[in-house]
């Protein structure tokens, strides 16, 4: 899809599709594991970004290099400002919302000292602007980024009521993605509070949702399901341990023909 879309803006000679489809293809690159060839071709987008002064395109760039440069820290905050300060310049509310997200999980995932207190400013900001803007995907995201650093805090009733908030939201009821990203977002919750039945079956639930349709998305449910049959049953944990193993060739081979 995102090579169609960089091929059909070459061809229209529209410069902005072309350095937003060249960083949207390279991020995809560097998720299906070609960081090298992903990460360069987001620096390409970047310089030629750079010569728009379109500050919507030149944020886009930014945050698809913010994300590659997770490794370095203090590099991928600095990128994740920058295109936080280009999208609020141009008013792009979609990408304003996706880079709040962005520095909400650097701060929880931060290595040492991960700071719960600014991922919640963060990710609390992107929820505010999504429903002033009423983006339900961007609340969906919002939400479940919300449960999670709620849970870490300790706050395990409000963790909940954000996942129950998501999980009413309309636009989950019409896409089995979405509703699986919140029944995943339901087995952490269980499995972290030690209600293993519970986790059991939002687990077997979020990969009914996407089995056989969105493979690279079965990887949570199934390692959660591996994990939860460990020790109680071993032909289950056998089964889904056979089930990550093939996804896992799966995802390597997807990323070997990109290379």
């Amino acid at each position: 899809m995102q090579q169609q879309v960089l091929a059909t803006a070459k061809e229209q000679k529209n410069r902005n599709l072309e350095v937003a489809a060249t960083a949207e293809l390279g991020y995809f690159f560097y998720a299906c594991g070609s960081t090298v060839q992903g990460t360069r071709m987001i620096l390409d987008a970047l310089k030629m970004a750079e010569t728009t002064n379109d500050p919507r395109i030149i944020g886009i760039a930014y945050q698809n290099l913010a994300v590659t440069s997770i490794d370095d820290e203090a590099k991928s905050r600095e990128l994740y400002e920058k295109a936080l300060s280009y999208s609020t310049s141009a008013g792009d509310n979609f990408f304003i919302c996706t880079e709040l997200l962005g520095l909400a999980q650097f701060f929880y995932t931060r290595h040492v000292n991960p700071d719960l207190d600014s991922s919640l400013y963060y990710a609390e900001n992107s929820y505010r602007l999504a429903l002033s803007k009423n983006n339900e995907v961007l609340q969906l995201f919002s939400l479940i980024a919300l449960a999670s650093i709620h849970q870490q805090l300790g706050n395990n009733g409000l963790a909940l009521e954000y996942i129950h908030t998501a999980e009413r939201l309309p636009i989950r009821q019409h896409n089995r993605l979405f509703s699986s990203l919140i029944y995943n977002s339901y087995t952490k919750f269980y499995q972290i509070t030690g209600q293993r039945d519970s986790a059991f079956v939002y687990a077997r639930k979020s990969l009914e949702n996407v089995q056989g349709a969105f493979l690279s998305q079965e990887i949570k449910p199934v390692t959660a399901l591996r994990q939860l049959y460990t020790g109680v049953n071993s032909d289950s944990a056998l089964k889904y341990a056979n089930r990550y193993l093939f996804l896992l060739w799966w995802i390597l081979r997807q990323q070997s023909s990109l290379s």
